[in-house]
């Protein structure tokens, strides 16, 4: 029955995405948290979702 809780969590989601109260991105990401409290979505949203390019050496 856990897929059950999944979905109805899920439909409550998409309403608040429907009404506009959360962005999709705030649906998934706000559960984890860095280590000065801030979520990744509060520290994605400051730098405006841009993700650094780091070279692989």
């Amino acid at each position: 029955m856990a897929w059950r809780i999944l979905k109805d969590w899920l439909a409550a989601q998409m309403a608040l995405l429907d009404i506009e109260l959360v962005k999709f991105e705030e649906i998934f990401l706000p559960y984890i948290q860095l280590s000065g409290g801030q979520t990744v979505f509060e520290r994605l949203e400051e730098k405006h979702f841009f993700l650094e390019d780091k070279e692989v050496s």
